[in-house]
């Protein structure tokens, strides 16, 4: 087991699983109208930019320019950069009383009581890894979040974990345990 979570754990508390997301590009439903709308968003701004920077255009046109490049940039590429980093200093544990995820350095720190977790919604890839997400959510956030994230976390999950339909199973028991809902 991760040490790092030990130190978390309450008195009586013991960690029943630990693991971290897989690598590697991490493509959502969103993407496919994220990654084209990036390419005609730089396409628009590189033509904005030529023709500004060509026609001799005030400073500030030219600046917004680049300033509107760097987003698509970022929309294309760099998105996918920090998502791959942000996963890689991420680690995720259940116990009998609690989902924990820690991002980072263990300075970031998200706490889930078992006996009141929102609604569980799994999502399996083909190999068998998948995302668990602790609540809903909705369409349009699911783009911005494709967009923006990691910074912007709105919904706990645990993200592409190997085996996630073992863990789905591990924590549905747990809760319905710690609700003495077991049969």
């Amino acid at each position: 087991m991760d040490y790092s979570f030990q130190q978390l754990l309450l008195p009586g508390e013991r960690l029943l699983w630990t693991g971290r997301p897989t690598g590697g590009l991490n493509l959502r439903p969103a993407d496919w109208f994220l990654i084209p709308f990036s390419f005609v968003w730089i396409a628009f701004v590189i033509f904005w930019n030529v023709a500004v920077w060509a026609g001799g255009g005030p400073m500030f046109f030219r600046l917004f320019g680049l300033l509107f490049l760097a987003v698509g940039v970022y929309f294309l590429l760099g998105r996918f950069l920090l998502d791959a980093r942000s996963r890689a200093r991420t680690r995720y544990a259940v116990t009998e009383r609690r989902i924990l995820i820690s991002k980072e350095d263990g300075s970031n720190l998200r706490f889930l009581d078992i006996r009141n977790l929102p609604s569980l919604e799994l999502s399996e890839q083909r190999d068998g890894s998948g995302t668990i997400r602790f609540g809903g959510v909705a369409t349009l956030q699911n783009v911005i979040t494709a967009m923006w994230q990691p910074w912007l976390d709105a919904t706990p999950a645990f993200v592409r974990i190997p085996d996630v339909k073992r863990v789905f199973s591990l924590i549905q028991k747990q809760a319905a345990e710690a609700n003495g809902n077991l049969r």
